[in-house]
């Protein structure tokens, strides 16, 4: 009985080891499982870390107007139930805007003065290709109205002249040779009593340079020395002046009536000098031809630029508007399409 009763204990105990290592199995099964969900998890983690990080290193490259994000330290802030409820305010506010129809800020309004930047920040670099596809904008409109329609142009808008006179300012420091030197020099030969009539003048250069009478006409007046006016009528009297500037200024679908206007205000015998960009000659020679229909005789042409053409002209008749004129055009200043 004795070993009938140690076999049955030995059994119950074999029975019991077993169960407890089957336990033991099935817990170390879990703790696996729990290990392998665990490490997924951690995996995940290290690979959002790196994207988030990725991500910050980029942000930190440009920043917000130029500040770099990395070397500042942010504390996590906690938001507030008024702050969420703020926004949410802000959020129904713009939506509001939107439904009534308030216009945005037109673009020439943003632009303010000044564009040619170098280097600064990437808000800066952007502001500075705006301004200067505005300026672009404005300066082909110049070549495809009349000289009343910019006129009117500009009184509707005033700041875009001053936008494009900056813009042509920083156009002009670029120039190696300034078309407007020559006719200063010119100019300055002539008796200090010699009257002039600057047209399309910008800041009133050649009056600010010379002893003689400038009178200086612009569409726009940048400074007390400039008349707002159309070229095409002056307020001038017949006869009246000795020396008539068309500097980079014969812009327009009328130069015929500028060239008209010029033979009006000018004296017998008085000059008209011409400076103009060399491209927009489709035949310099068929030019000379045309004016002096116009009453205009040349007598002076400096060719040796690349970029600019320098003509000077007599007036040797009186001549007025008629159907039997040629038709006067030079070719517009447009820029290639970026």
């Amino acid at each position: 009985m004795a070993t009938r009763n140690e076999k049955k204990r030995q059994k119950a105990e074999k029975k019991m080891l077993a169960k407890v290592n089957g336990n033991n199995k099935f817990k170390d099964k879990k703790v696996q499982k729990k290990k392998h969900k665990l490490g997924k998890r951690s995996k995940k983690n290290k690979s959002d870390a790196t994207i988030s990080k990725h991500a910050d290193n980029k942000t930190g490259a440009i920043g917000h107007a130029g500040i770099d994000t990395k070397s500042v330290k942010s504390k996590p802030e906690k938001t507030s139930k008024t702050a969420i409820e703020n926004s949410n305010s802000s959020e129904v506010t713009s939506n509001e805007r939107k439904k009534v129809g308030e216009s945005k800020p037109c673009l020439s309004s943003m632009l303010g003065s000044g564009f040619s930047i170098k280097g600064g920040t990437l808000q800066q670099k952007m502001v500075a290709k705006l301004k200067a596809a505005h300026f672009r904008y404005i300066n082909e409109k110049l070549y495809s109205v009349s000289g009343h329609e910019a006129m009117e142009f500009f009184q509707n808008e005033p700041h875009l002249f001053d936008l494009y006179h900056t813009g042509y300012s920083n156009q002009l420091n670029q120039w190696k040779y300034k078309p407007l030197d020559r006719i200063i020099e010119r100019i300055k030969s002539l008796p200090k009593t010699a009257v002039i009539a600057d047209m399309g003048c910008g800041d009133a250069r050649l009056a600010r340079t010379v002893e003689q009478k400038v009178h200086s006409f612009d569409l726009k007046a940048i400074n007390d020395r400039v008349v707002e006016c159309d070229m095409s009528r002056t307020p001038l009297s017949k006869s009246s002046v000795d020396v008539v500037v068309f500097c980079l200024s014969l812009m327009g679908t009328n130069i015929v009536d500028f060239v008209l206007e010029a033979n009006r205000i000018l004296r017998n015998g008085g000059i008209m000098e011409i400076a103009e960009v060399t491209s927009r000659f489709e035949n310099w020679e068929n030019f000379i031809k045309a004016l002096y229909k116009f009453g205009f005789q040349n007598t002076d042409k400096d060719l040796k630029h690349k970029l600019f053409v320098a003509m000077s002209f007599r007036k040797i008749s009186s001549v007025e508007k008629s159907r039997d004129l040629p038709r006067l055009q030079l070719l517009p200043c447009l820029y290639k399409k970026r």
